[in-house]
């Protein structure tokens, strides 16, 4: 595994896979760059829509002898039409108009002769792939210039084209005005719009012969459009190309997927995010075809699976703050922590290599951990697929985004053994690193960036490691000194850029409190909700029980806690080895923990005893329900190891503090709050329940 220095240059491209100019163009510049030697070599930002000046007069003289290449003659037709002054926006808002500018009839005959040198130069074998590129770059760049092409064609001027082209050119016309209607926004109205997506889909997915063309819009698109109606009509028309790619045999969109790098560029120079129109699950979707071609997926694989590295910030000022060590990946996505690289990586199958007595796999349905040891020939060998050690990490982050952001809560037989072997392996990183006689501080923050994303994901990966017998070459004592002194809690390395701040539960990050209402000598847990059946309260506060009710809270974040899930009748509830959320005692002083069950997207809570196989809860119906599958709420960490007094997890000690599991307790909301009682924003919520609470004690009045 590569460790560069953070003060260290790295490299600018991504292993020869997608690479983004040193200057992003704007998102509205034509995508196909001019070389530096070229006449319009620099874009400049529009200054005029006046008339172009005549500057082609005399380059007909020049296209005898001193033109010999299909991208010589075409930024010659860019410099003539203004190009370098222009956006493709601006060409196709500005075509339709009347006071549009004009070329000079001198200037028209150059453009002629220049589209028809440039035609000239597909019907040789040689020049004929860049040229047919050029003319369809130019024609989809600026509309101005698809006339004299087509033209030039009618009249029969140019010999030796290919009918496949010729069709291209002449059969594209509904594509072109489809396109620059759309990338004008002369869209209006729901129904224009929702028309439009159809129509533009249309153009990538049924317009067979013209499929060079619509998707050099695309490309046009994906660059340009950053806002408005049209962004999200762009979304839309990008899902359901990509739905068309992934369900259509290869050998009918091989010609799209050619040039699909370009439109992951297109998206990165536009300053778009990268998720929202190529997910980890629908770049998966098209592996067996990006497959199919070993360029593009050369291209693709070194740019999303590149090895990322660590960087190490060492402050040597007198007064200095914390060492740094930052995940860090290569261009041309600098911005991604390791909770997105590892997305990607993970959801992407890659190709079974077979050993000796293995068959060929025709299909990669899965991903396979087998990487050749040394395989130079491999597109996989300058990837992260080909370093265990990152992708030991990688799958430990999707282990706790599945437990945590996910809500799968703890596996029931406990956590699996693939995931406690990569946790050993991304601690034996650290260990290395102070397992050494040169000791520094640079070795010490790289230690504790891998030790860190181990131990602190909860208490019982930290066990799991503490527990191994086969966790390196150090002693066991030795061992647990560096686990428990290397937490990002111990505030002695910052590390930036990992996985631990994006590994919390949505719903206590979205509500981050427990309601615990006391009726009549029973509990019922809410969060932002009212007990079930809805009609409890009143009846309770009508047969004058006001006495008989209290409303607590308990303040929590997505950090706090873990879900522990059983499956009663095959492993009933055992509070041994946890630290289960106290939700009160039952008339006989046994204890109740908070339970928790997931319906679709509905949280409901309720309470459980220890060794209970079951459960019963109110749905959002207000009806009783058993189930015998369900989680109990417990502590993600160890109250033991919040030795720091600096430690976020340790909470505030209160007085009035009720039935407390650790760091997390009860507070007296109602009727009477607690004089120390939760001063945080996040309880916004207080003053509408309280008031709802204070309305209907006044029916018990009357």
């Amino acid at each position: 595994m590569d460790h560069k220095h953070l003060d260290e240059a790295h490299a600018s491209g991504s292993l020869g896979g997608i690479r983004v100019p040193d200057r992003i163009p704007s998102p509205s510049e034509d995508w196909d760059l001019i070389p530096p030697d070229s006449p319009s070599s620099s874009y400049r930002t529009r200054r005029k829509l006046g008339r172009i000046n005549s500057i082609g007069t005399n380059l007909g003289i020049l296209l005898p002898t001193r033109i010999v290449s299909p991208r010589q003659y075409a930024n010659l037709i860019r410099r003539l039409c203004g190009h370098d002054e222009t956006t493709p926006l601006q060409r196709h808002t500005y075509f339709n108009d009347e006071d549009r500018n004009i070329l000079s009839r001198e200037d028209e005959k150059t453009l002629a002769k220049l589209c028809e040198r440039l035609l000239g130069l597909t019907a040789s074998q040689s020049t004929r792939a860049f040229a047919e590129a050029e003319i369809i770059s130019l024609i989809t760049n600026d509309p101005s210039i698809r006339s004299p092409f087509k033209l030039a064609i009618v009249e029969n001027r140019v010999a030796g084209l290919t009918d496949e082209f010729e069709n291209t050119i002449l059969s594209s016309e509904s594509v072109h005005k489809t396109w620059t209607e759309f990338l004008s926004r002369r869209l209006s109205g729901v129904h224009r719009l929702r028309s439009s997506i159809d129509l533009l889909a249309d153009t990538l997915t049924t317009t067979h012969g013209c499929e060079r063309i619509s998707t050099a819009y695309l490309t046009i698109a994906l660059a340009a459009i950053t806002h408005g109606p049209e962004l999200e009509i762009l979304r839309q028309v990008w899902c359901r190309y990509l739905e068309y790619l992934h369900g259509t045999p290869f050998a009918l969109v091989s010609v799209h997927l050619k040039i699909f790098d370009s439109y992951i560029k297109s998206i990165l120079s536009s300053g778009k995010h990268l998720d929202d129109f190529m997910s980890p699950k629908q770049l998966a979707s098209l592996a067996s075809h990006l497959m199919e071609d070993p360029k593009v997926y050369l291209s693709i694989v070194r740019s999303f699976f590149s090895v990322p590295m660590i960087r190490i910030h060492i402050d040597h000022r007198p007064r200095k703050s914390l060492p740094v060590a930052k995940f860090s990946y290569p261009s041309p996505f600098e911005d991604w922590d390791l909770l997105r690289a590892s997305s990607y990586a993970l959801s992407f199958p890659r190709p079974q290599t077979p050993g000796p007595q293995d068959e060929i796999t025709e299909s990669p349905d899965i991903v396979s951990s087998y990487i050749p040891d040394s395989s130079s020939g491999s597109s996989l060998a300058e990837t992260v697929f080909a370093e265990e050690s990152w992708m030991a990490l990688y799958r430990v982050v999707g282990y706790s985004i599945q437990v945590y952001r996910h809500g799968g809560g703890t596996p029931r037989d406990g956590i699996p053994e693939s995931i406690v072997n990569d946790l050993m392996t991304v601690a034996n990183i650290g260990f290395r690193f102070f397992n050494t006689s040169n000791a520094s501080e640079k070795n010490e923050a790289y230690g504790a960036f891998y030790i860190a994303q181990a131990v602190d994901i909860d208490r019982y990966c930290k066990n799991a490691l503490r527990n191994s017998g086969s966790l390196s070459n150090l002693s066991r004592m030795e061992r647990i000194r560096l686990l428990d002194s290397h937490s990002r809690f111990l505030n002695r390395v910052r590390i930036e850029n990992g996985f631990y701040e994006e590994s919390y539960i949505p719903q206590f990050a979205n509500v981050p409190y427990l309601r615990r209402f006391q009726i009549n000598g029973l509990y019922f847990i809410t969060a932002d909700s009212l007990p079930e059946p809805p009609n409890l309260l009143v009846k309770s506060f009508r047969k004058g029980s006001l006495r008989h009710i209290t409303v607590d809270s308990m303040l929590l974040d997505g950090h706090t806690l873990i879900c522990l899930h059983f499956r009663g009748k095959e492993l009933p509830f055992d509070c041994t080895g946890h630290y289960p959320i106290l939700a009160g005692y039952t008339p006989f002083g046994h204890p109740l923990y908070v339970a928790v069950l997931r319906v679709d997207n509905f949280w409901f809570f309720t309470t459980v005893r220890d060794h209970a196989s079951y459960v019963v809860y109110n749905n959002e119906f207000g009806d009783s329900v058993t189930t015998s599958d369900f989680s109990v709420l417990a502590l993600r960490h160890s109250p033991s190891d919040f030795v720091s007094p600096s430690d976020p997890r340790r909470g505030q000690a209160r007085a009035g503090a009720r039935d407390p599991t650790g760091p997390v307790y009860w507070l007296r909301f109602w009727p009477r709050k607690d004089s120390e009682y939760f001063k945080d924003k996040r309880l916004a919520d207080d003053v509408l329940l309280k008031t709802f609470l204070d309305g209907l004690s006044c029916i018990s009045d009357i």
